[in-house]
């Protein structure tokens, strides 16, 4: 995966969860089922919550971002 598709992705990462950090990048440059570069990422959520994701890039965009960002939401409220 290109730098440019890394720092596109931390944008949208980081406008849709106002306390979260990239803590670590794993593999860049893996290929998901449908052979599409993947984005691993490690976020810390609010300095508390660790989530992994696999991300692929060519999907990733500030709609997926919402329905992600709803999906960790429900998970850290229960």
């Amino acid at each position: 995966m290109s730098r440019s598709s890394f720092e596109r992705i931390k944008a949208i990462l980081e406008d849709a969860f106002l306390d979260c950090e990239i803590m670590r990048e794993s593999t860049l440059g893996s290929l998901d089922d449908d052979g599409l570069d993947v984005f691993d990422v490690v976020l810390m959520i609010e300095d508390e919550f660790e989530v992994e994701l696999a991300i692929p890039d060519e999907r990733f965009d500030s709609t997926t971002v919402g329905q992600l960002a709803d999906q960790i939401d429900h998970v850290l409220r229960k």
